[in-house]
């Protein structure tokens, strides 16, 4: 009797891990950058071990940082799924051989498409969510804390759905991205493929020819996660754009030598982490944009993570602020920054575009300030060039972080600030 009524146990055990996740509303959450929080760690998110950016890299949870430990969480076109993608590294949460049983390790791996790295996320309620392993039909193995333990460098591995606090993640945005509309396209090259959008490492001796139809999934910067044909179905791999629907050899070796693309860190001023705190007498929140802005590029040249708040305890320990205006030469003097600083507010011409890209050319990123009142002004960074020309240039191609608005090129961000420059910190 024992024996059957532990059967019995079982077997409604199991219907429930099975079902129980469905019982919940699939979410869509918008394409952007999230800190991924989970209920049973206050104050923990998700993260990758040691920072570590190689291939199988750990996945844990670790305490927040406002600087690297971000996911870029990506609706795959047409379906209910997602990739969510390590920001500093590119590599996606990956299920160890794509295993549908419970404690298979969580790690980071090239998003190549596969059922692997791809996750369904639902809606459990007070802003709280599942994320589910698309492993076999119909399973709820999803992201776990080994444990529920609340510590830094607890691990994370995909376990049979439960309910517990250690499966609930709470997703807080910090940058939105715009949704992605799939196009086909002609390949008029052929072109190998690769298995990062650094386009560095190849996909063994895959290519994509000449005349295949390509749907393209994905795009970054110059790269592009694209489906093309091979002899017995389909295979996704990322291309380099310019050079699969390019033109001739020349005009197209041409077209990527032009390009810039600094991986620069985003950090926005309204972080609360960090918006509250005092320049003087008002808040990084409110008027830290060039703060912000400094410690981007700092984190950029020294693959470090400090804060909005670090850089304005930089400059004050070496009086660095008249109110609550930066004091440029301080910035040089701290940091080691130029600058070129104007009060007769000049338009964003040519020659400015210039002198930015020579700098972005040189690996150095470049604050650039501009006024909307004779008054009010903002600073964003330029992190990219996406032009073809290196002697005219259209302030478009230039791609930027904004860390107060959403703008992403200095046509949007001159549009607002029109009423002309104050100059540049490179």
């Amino acid at each position: 009797m024992g024996k059957k009524f532990f059967m019995l146990a079982f077997m409604l055990a199991t219907a429930l891990i099975s079902t129980t996740a469905f019982a919940y509303s699939i979410a869509h959450p918008q394409d952007g950058i999230y800190s991924i929080q989970p209920k049973c760690a206050p104050g923990k998110e998700l993260s990758v071990q040691n920072h570590d950016r190689n291939w199988g890299a750990n996945v844990i949870i670790d305490n927040i940082n406002s600087g690297w430990q971000k996911w870029k969480i990506q609706r795959i076109a047409g379906t209910d799924f997602y990739s969510i993608i390590a920001v500093h590294s590119g590599l996606a949460v990956d299920v160890a051989n794509a295993s549908a049983q419970n404690g298979i390790n969580i790690a980071t791996w090239p998003y190549l498409g596969g059922s692997q790295n791809q996750f369904r996320i639902w809606d459990a309620g007070n802003n709280y969510f599942v994320i589910q392993g698309n492993l076999v039909s119909n399973n709820s193995f999803v992201l776990d804390v080994v444990n529920a333990e609340n510590r830094a460098g607890a691990n994370v591995w995909s376990y049979g759905f439960n309910g517990s606090d250690a499966q609930l993640w709470r997703l807080e945005m910090t940058q939105s991205l715009p949704a992605f509309q799939p196009y086909n396209k002609t390949a008029s090259r052929k072109v190998t493929a690769y298995v990062m959008p650094d386009l560095q490492a190849t996909a063994g001796n895959e290519y994509v020819s000449a005349g295949d139809n390509v749907t393209v999934l994905r795009e970054e910067g110059n790269a592009i996660f694209v489906r093309y044909p091979i002899r017995n179905g389909t295979k996704e791999r990322w291309v380099n754009k310019n050079e699969i629907f390019g033109g001739s050899s020349e005009s197209w070796q041409s077209s990527v030598n032009a390009k810039v693309n600094l991986n620069v860190p985003v950090l926005k001023q309204n972080n609360p982490a960090w918006s509250g705190e005092k320049i003087n007498t008002d808040t990084i929140g409110n008027i830290g944009c060039t703060v912000t802005s400094l410690a981007m590029k700092y984190n950029y040249h020294n693959n470090a993570n400090i804060t909005p708040a670090d850089v304005v305890k930089k400059l004050k320990s070496n009086k660095g602020f008249l109110g609550n205006n930066v004091i440029y030469g301080v910035v040089e003097k701290t940091f080691g920054y130029k600058y070129h600083i104007v009060d007769n507010k000049p338009s964003l011409n040519n020659t400015w575009m210039k002198e930015i890209y020579e700098q972005l050319k040189t690996g150095k990123p470049v604050i650039i300030g501009a006024y909307r009142t004779s008054k009010w002004q903002h600073w964003v960074i330029v992190k990219g060039y996406s032009g073809n020309s290196t002697t005219n240039f259209r302030a478009v191609d230039f791609q930027i972080n904004d860390p107060q608005n959403n703008f992403t090129n200095l046509q949007e961000f001159i549009s607002k600030y029109y009423l002309g420059l104050r100059g540049i910190i490179y």
